[in-house]
């Protein structure tokens, strides 16, 4: 016997919203107790058109886009559902359902049919959690490799390490620290270094792969330096030298207690009993990372000093800025003539070149470049005025404590070209002094617009003067339309 349609669809529009309020039920449940929202949050949700939409594409749909469905909270705490992870940004906590199965969902919607998962604001960092709690004991346990074959067993536990080491490399990146990844070892590695046991080839070739892993680690952040920046014409600031030798200090730290935890120890340790040839560079590792943590130290202490007078500079409008200068030279000069392991031609450099970036930096913020040529002209010269004054005064201040150098004995004197520092303040200098020349003319042709000439050659001094304005003003107009007119790089 046949159903008639109209029945038909009204038991399947029945069922369907039978559909809807179970898998509204079950979704709501999970994710306002893994977000820890209230009721209202979830109800503005579903109640909105496009949302519902979703909910029927998930729960009618199969596809690989319609498989997962994923919650996260948007702005002003909206709960925000969308379909797979195309258009999902981690920036909060998210919640994931996912199919067992794809196709449409069936009418008894529970755990049985979705798997309900949370992603953290942080994935790398939830994913080296369960890498490390989930995966790593899982492979490592020799009661679950008791039914593999032991190639089977290796291959999984080696691709395993690979996988973690690839993970605790890239959180240090991520965070800006080194991470030396430990390798997975056998849990009685102790009875290798106190008892006679033979110790197995595979595990000594494991540490000895990893001395190799971390050697390349250490060399990458030994050969780092601030200096390949300016060369790349980044306009860095002192704050960058001081910052750098802050995380220099603190990544070296950071390396040496993970050098000196008690596993690494034991690797050492079984190096030193089989007489591994690899025992050399792991120590001598060891004592260039110690090294390199005693000079970063020593230059970080010695530049704290150099920041306190640094902010204050930022702090000082620049009219006032001279009055700062002299001490602040000063402070470079006993930084120069105390810390024994920056005492370097090539880092001195760079630190006052950074200097003069900061001094060029806050004249461009003073003089409004963008504004310059557009404004009132005696102001802008008066501006110029006061930038060429105090580059000028740093200039001296430079210059005296050169001389206070050469006549201490005692201390080396600043012997490297000014040249290889002041280049770029004077590029920008010079600039300065060519839009200065620009607005005395402007000013210039503001009187000789009010010039009238007479006798019998009058009109024709007349004719040539307005030529002459007319060509000014059309050049200048062309200059004032400049965005950044003290741009050294801008030529016209």
């Amino acid at each position: 016997m046949d159903i008639p349609r109209d029945i038909e669809e009204e038991n399947k529009s029945e069922s369907e919203e039978m559909l809807d309020e179970q898998l509204l039920s079950f979704l709501r449940k999970r994710t306002l107790h893994s977000l820890g929202l209230n009721p209202d949050t979830w109800q503005r949700c579903v109640e909105a058109p496009n949302n519902r939409e979703i909910f029927k594409e998930f729960a009618s749909k199969e596809g690989e886009r319609e498989s997962i469905l994923v919650f996260k909270l948007g702005p002003g705490g909206h709960l925000i559902p969308s379909l797979g992870f195309s258009n999902t940004s981690f920036r909060g906590k998210t919640v994931v359902f996912s199919k067992r199965s794809p196709g449409a969902l069936a009418a008894d919607v529970s755990k049985n049919s979705l798997i309900c998962g949370d992603i953290s604001s942080s994935p790398l960092e939830q994913f080296t959690i369960l890498v490390d709690e989930v995966l790593v004991p899982i492979f490592k346990n020799t009661v679950n490799e008791s039914s593999w074959p032991l190639t089977l067993a290796k291959d999984l536990l080696k691709h395993v390490s690979a996988l973690r080491e690839s993970v605790l490399m890239l959180t240090g990146l991520v965070q800006g620290h080194t991470l030396l990844p430990v390798p997975l070892l056998p849990n009685d590695l102790e009875t290798y270094l106190h008892g006679n046991v033979e110790v197995d080839q595979t595990v000594l070739h494991t540490i000895e792969s990893t001395i190799v892993n971390w050697s390349h680690q250490v060399h990458a952040i030994l050969k780092k330096d601030s200096s390949p920046h300016l060369k790349q014409g980044c306009n860095r600031t002192p704050f960058a030298e001081l910052q750098f030798w802050q995380d220099r200090c603190e990544d070296f730290e950071g390396v040496c207690s993970q050098l000196s935890a008690p596993c690494v120890q034991h690797m050492q340790e079984l190096l030193e009993k089989t007489g591994s040839s690899y025992l050399m560079a792991f120590k001598a590792m060891g004592e260039d990372v110690s090294a390199a943590l005693i000079e970063a130290r020593d230059i970080h202490l010695h530049l704290k000093p150099l920041r306190r007078w640094l902010e204050l500079m930022e702090r000082t409008e620049f009219e006032s800025l001279h009055q700062l200068i002299s001490g602040l030279i000063r402070i470079v000069r006993l930084v120069w003539e105390h810390s024994t392991l920056h005492k370097m031609p090539a880092r001195f450099i760079v630190l006052l070149h950074e200097i003069c970036n900061l001094f060029i930096q806050q004249a461009r913020e003073f003089l409004n470049p963008g504004e310059l040529l557009k404004g009132d002209a005696l102001e802008g010269l008066g501006r110029i005025d006061v930038v060429l004054s105090t580059l000028r005064c740093f200039l001296r201040s430079y210059d005296e404590e050169c001389k206070f150098l050469r006549m201490k004995q005692q201390c080396k004197p600043w012997d490297f070209s000014s040249s290889l520092v002041f280049d770029g303040m004077q590029q920008f200098q010079d600039r300065v002094e060519d839009v200065k020349n620009i607005l005395l003319t402007a000013l210039d042709m503001e009187k000789l617009e009010k010039v009238e000439p007479g006798g019998p050659r009058g009109k024709s001094w007349s004719l040539q003067m307005s030529d002459v304005l007319q060509n000014f003003h059309a050049t200048f107009n062309i200059l004032a339309d400049i965005t950044d007119c003290l741009d050294v790089h801008n030529v016209v």
